[in-house]
């Protein structure tokens, strides 16, 4: 599916947990630069359930792509 990501026209927010063991940061960001302009976070107190794990953050961050991608 990553051949697709080049296709995606509209705005993306990857975010990855330092401490995700299931997709790594370097395996994630991967798929972020695949994505024309897509904005990538890392969490450092995260693993792979970040909204979980720092919701406070994870929201935070959402408030702000929506803001800027209206």
């Amino acid at each position: 599916q990553r051949k697709l990501f080049a296709q995606i026209r509209t705005p993306v927010l990857v975010v990855a947990g330092a401490e995700d063991a299931t997709f790594p940061v370097a395996e994630t960001e991967e798929m972020a630069d695949a994505i024309p302009g897509a904005r990538f976070v890392v969490l450092e107190q995260s693993a792979h359930l970040a909204a979980l794990e720092s919701p406070a953050e994870v929201n935070a961050l959402i408030d702000d792509f929506l803001a800027d991608n209206p």
